[in-house]
């Protein structure tokens, strides 16, 4: 990821803005490759029209990949159900 996008990501996940060099530079040599955060009622749209949200968690590759797996079974079952269903 580049620099540029670095700094984008902190317009949608405020904690990553208020991260002092130190705290940042820990956090990208985890090599984190998914962040995600609970989205509440109370979040604000920012001026790009983006949420803003207020907390800040991240998945490595390889907990990433595991997600995705899991996605994709989750998401097969739903079509599966759908398709019956109809």
């Amino acid at each position: 990821m580049h620099d540029h996008e670095r700094q984008y990501m902190s317009m949608v996940f405020m904690p990553l803005g208020m991260m002092n060099s130190i705290q940042a530079r820990e956090m990208w040599r985890q090599d984190p490759w998914m962040f995600y955060a609970k989205r509440n009622r109370s979040e604000m749209a920012g001026p790009n029209g983006l949420p803003m949200l207020d907390n800040l968690a991240w998945l490595d590759k390889q907990d990433t990949l595991r997600v995705e797996q899991l996605m994709k079974i989750h998401d097969d079952a739903l079509e599966k159900i759908n398709t019956i269903a109809v």
